[in-house]
């Protein structure tokens, strides 16, 4: 998302305004970032059930649930699970594009090489600290 220096959204509170950014996503959803709300106001927001409510900023996924729309870098889950296999999305999620042979080392991503991450994943996973998943370990 980016903020657009031109844009910003007013609040009035007890005769006081506020100036709230307007920010624009990569689907070109505007939303008024509230981040700053309770610091200025002391006020916070209601959202009953989240309908309204972007919960976080992502390079990697894009969700509309009104729209059905779930994308991961761009390409929509539908042709990743029609289209790639588990490799080659987890490829496409930690390095931003799906893997071809020749950023593979011209071997096929599924090759028998390169797929054995059940064998070794049971001793992986335990070395990592008891109260984080592995999955939050593994992000930079």
């Amino acid at each position: 998302m980016t903020t657009t220096n031109a844009n910003s959204a007013k609040l009035e509170i007890d005769g006081k305004v506020f100036s709230l950014p307007i920010v624009v996503g990569t689907e070109n959803e505007k939303a008024v970032d509230i981040s700053t709300l309770r610091a200025q106001t002391g006020y916070i927001t209601l959202d009953d059930g989240f309908g309204n409510t972007g919960s976080c900023q992502s390079k990697v996924t894009f969700i509309d649930g009104e729209q059905g729309i779930l994308r991961y870098r761009g390409i929509p889950i539908e042709e990743l699970a029609q289209k790639s296999t588990f490799i080659e999305t987890a490829y496409l999620l930690i390095y931003g594009q799906l893997p071809t042979t020749s950023n593979c080392g011209g071997s096929p991503i599924n090759s028998p090489r390169t797929s054995s991450c059940t064998k070794t994943w049971p001793s992986t996973s335990r070395a990592f600290p008891a109260p984080r998943t592995p999955w939050r370990c593994s992000r930079p």
